[in-house]
C-alpha cells in the first residue's frame, strides 16, 4: 500500500468507528424510549382514571423529549378550536404549574 494514503485511511477509519459508536448509542436510547412507550400504552389500557392517564402521558412526553414543559390540548373540530387542559413542567420557572 502507498504510504501517502495510510494517514487519510486511518483517519477515515477512526471517523467511521466513532460514527458507528454514536449510532449504537442512539439505537440504545431509541430502544429505551420504545420500552417506555410500550409501558405507557399498557398503562393506558388499565388506567384507573383519566386524570392519572393524563399525568402519565405528560410525564412520558417530558421524559422522552427531554422537555421542560408539556401541555395536553383537547381539539374541538366542530368549533375549529382547541383548549389546553393539562400542563406539566420540570422546573417551576418553566411554567407556573
Amino acid at each position: 500500500m502507498n504510504p501517502e494514503f495510510e494517514p487519510p485511511i486511518g483517519q477515515r477509519t477512526h471517523e467511521l468507528e466513532d460514527a458507528n459508536a454514536s449510532l449504537r448509542r442512539s439505537e440504545e436510547i431509541n430502544a429505551k424510549e420504545m420500552q417506555t412507550l410500550h409501558l405507557v400504552a399498557t398503562q393506558l389500557i388499565s388506567a384507573s382514571g383519566m386524570e392519572a392517564l393524563y399525568d402519565q402521558i405528560l410525564d412520558t412526553a417530558l421524559g422522552i423529549l427531554h422537555a421542560d414543559l408539556a401541555t395536553l390540548q383537547m381539539v374541538y373540530p366542530t368549533r375549529g378550536s382547541f383548549v389546553s387542559f393539562r400542563e406539566a413542567c420540570v422546573t417551576p420557572a418553566s411554567l407556573s404549574c
